[in-house]
């Protein structure tokens, strides 16, 4: 543990009741309504740089009477910059945990009878390991929190008299160490489908959605704009006559309810929103005229809206009449298909993709028109300290160009972030940047998502289902987009992604854009799955490596006996990406594998042109040619069966002289080469 104490230094101060408590965290123009050291309840996310991040307050009526003069002054004192003895200000997040474990401390010490800190004793601490530990709740975490009494000690007013770590018995059992990203990669059963619907929804279905979205928001803001109607009862009944009399002239059903018990009865607030005036004018200044309208055109199942959906999904219309209610849940599908589109073709971070603001998507062309770059102009937030976040792009690719689209026509007019959570009916304020859809909040709109498509595809014959082939819920989450999109470019850089995307192309446009030029850092991750892709293979093929043929035969094997000695006893490569990228830098056997080919790389012997001076450019590799190349039976296989198609070519006499004669002479020399190469072993 770090001795703070050390650093703290003597700055004890007494703090006025009436401070803000976040005087050092923003602007003083923010500060206004903003907690003071006096009140019950700090609230912290006026200092919370991330707009999608959980409201974080610290309750101070939680903590035992006593102690709670004792707990103000250490979290004013962390949250006060100006006193920070660790060098940079304490995140918010990290002190409502550190609230957690001085709650828990103080808690503890009130069972003891113990109305102050300076009362403490060595045997206490004892007794509170022991206390977590019959918790379960034994965690180097929860004793730093309580430590912190101590940390500070020169700026409180009762601190701890002692240092607890200086007891051996402070101490909470080590933590495991760190391995592979534990984040879940999303499996391709799920991916497929989910990918498939959010692509229908953005490119196919939107139009319908956000007509709807239109209408709903029109018949709100018709409504909200006329305050003062009901006191012109002159203009409110004409309105109202009016519309009755639209209805009587078109025959049409009068909204009704969905509700089993309010069914065959008018929906009167439906007719106060229609006609634009306020709610439950129209049943007081026209109900006898409603009801006799309702005998004669009969009263619908719902309400529903005028905007008839038009888009069809593989032949069928994907849904019937829209009703006022439907609006608000579509439009949140539709944002989190958005989302899923956005965060996994572009690699993002949840917070990176919760603060896009209109606009952010900017195209350059080249002297044509017709070779595009899509950037897309944003904020990272992780490994800088900047309370606004440091400006950042990334290459994208036309899908998620389509998906931000999309989000700025469903945003509200002159809104400028583009993940607000939709409010229909409700107000909200527009400066905050804290109130974006939280990460919680898009985990559920995943499932709610799932939940929608599989409703959907229940009847549209061939539309895909988002589960697993045994039948069980995947539950998907704003950091498997990511994780997962690292994993298909570092594994599988040639396969072609759901919706017609090609990974390698993708890989490409990322690397030239972000991951050089940006500060995404997913450059990293990719790396390490593509050190853990390498570990992966290298374990097999060292299984099977006495199978191979070549004329590199004898140095690959040679290379994985070498190391396999380096390896010891362990007797398989590290699973932490760190360490197998240190294992690799000292025992690395310089084997590679290609299309159909593994390359036992010896830069003396390569006919590739090499941009590293230790690995092979596997894109220029001549396997037929080359002194460092080896096959598997499997790669055997592949080889044999490309000639077979070469040899179903020259056969072809549709096909032209030409060809049909170059197809021939390669179909031959690829057989008469692994006939040799087979011959030989």
């Amino acid at each position: 543990m770090t001795n703070l104490a050390a650093e703290a230094g003597s700055h004890r101060r007494t703090w006025s009741p009436r401070r803000h408590v976040l005087a050092a965290r923003i602007d003083a123009e923010r500060l206004t309504g903003t907690s003071r050291f006096e009140d019950d309840t700090w609230v912290l996310s006026p200092a919370e740089r991330l707009g999608h991040a959980h409201v974080y307050s610290l309750k101070f009526l939680r903590v035992p009477a006593p102690f709670r003069p004792a707990a103000k002054e250490l979290f004013a004192q962390l949250l006060d910059d100006d006193l920070m003895p660790r060098g940079k200000p304490y995140a918010t997040s990290s002190i409502r945990v550190h609230f957690t474990g001085v709650l828990l401390f103080l808690q503890f010490l009130t069972s003891k009878r113990l109305t102050r800190l300076s009362e403490v004793t060595p045997r206490h601490y004892g007794e509170y390991v022991g206390y977590l530990g019959a918790l379960g709740k034994l965690r180097d975490s929860h004793l730093r929190s309580a430590r912190l009494f101590w940390a500070y000690r020169d700026r409180l007013t009762d601190p701890l008299p002692t240092d607890p770590e200086a007891m051996v018995f402070w101490r909470a059992a080590p933590e495991a160490p760190r391995g592979e990203n534990k984040t879940q990669r999303i499996p391709e059963e799920i991916l497929n489908p989910l990918i498939w619907w959010s692509t229908r929804l953005v490119d196919e279905l939107s139009g319908d959605i956000l007509g709807s979205a239109e209408e709903h928001r029109n018949l709100i803001t018709e409504q909200a704009r006329r305050p003062g109607i009901s006191r012109r009862r002159g203009d409110a009944s004409s309105r109202v006559t009016a519309l009755l009399a639209h209805y009587r002239a078109s025959g049409e059903p009068l909204p009704g309810h969905y509700e089993k018990a309010w069914q065959g009865r008018p929906n009167y607030r439906a007719l106060d929103r229609e006609a634009g005036v306020p709610t439950g004018l129209t049943i007081r200044i026209a109900d006898y005229q409603v009801r006799a309208l309702a005998a004669d055109n009969g009263v619908d199942s719902d309400t529903f809206l005028r905007s008839n959906p038009s888009a069809t999904l593989l032949g069928v219309p994907w849904s019937g009449r829209i009703t006022y209610r439907e609006v608000p849940s579509l439009c949140r599908t539709l944002q989190t298909a958005a989302y899923v589109l956005i965060a996994f073709f572009s690699g993002m971070r949840d917070s990176e993709v919760k603060h896009i603001k209109r606009g952010c998507i900017r195209t350059d062309s080249d002297s044509t028109g017709r070779l595009q770059v899509h950037r897309l102009h944003g904020t990272t937030f992780k490994g800088n300290d900047n309370p606004h976040g440091e400006a950042a792009h990334w290459i994208v690719s036309p899908v998620v160009k389509r998906a931000v689209e999309v989000l700025e026509r469903l945003a509200e007019p002159g809104e400028e972030y583009l993940f607000r959570p939709l409010r229909f009916g409700t107000s909200h304020d527009r400066s905050d940047t804290k109130s974006l859809v939280s990460g919680s909040e898009t985990n559920t709109n995943l499932d709610k998502l799932v939940d929608w498509a599989n409703g959907r595809a229940a009847g549209i014959p061939g539309s895909p289902k988002i589960a697993r082939a045994d039948g069980t819920r995947w539950h998907l989450s704003t950091r498997q987009f990511r994780r997962t999109l690292a994993w298909f470019i570092a594994r599988r850089p040639g396969g072609v992604a759901a919706g017609a995307l090609q990974y390698k192309h993708l890989s490409l446009q990322m690397f030239r854009g972000y991951a050089g030029e940006s500060r995404s850092g997913f450059a990293d991750e990719v790396a390490g799955e593509q050190a853990l892709a390498r570990g992966e293979w290298l374990g097999e093929f060292a299984q099977d490596a006495h199978s191979v043929v070549g004329r590199a035969k004898d140095e690959v094997v040679r290379r994985l006996d070498s190391m396999g000695a380096a390896l010891g006893f362990a007797g398989q490569l590290p699973e932490n990406p760190a360490q197998l990228t240190r294992f690799l830098k000292r025992h690395d056997p310089y084997i590679y594998r290609g299309a159909a080919v593994t390359c036992v790389f010896d830069r003396t012997k390569a006919l590739c042109m090499r941009k590293e001076p230790s690995a092979p450019d596997l894109l220029s590799c001549e396997p037929l040619r080359c002194a460092n190349a080896v096959f598997t039976p499997e790669d055997i296989a592949a080889w044999r069966d490309r000639a077979s198609g070469l040899a179903e070519v020259a056969a072809d006499e549709a096909r032209a002289p030409r060809v049909r004669a170059s197809a021939a002479d390669h179909s031959s020399r690829l057989i008469a080469f692994f006939d040799a190469l087979e011959g030989s072993s």
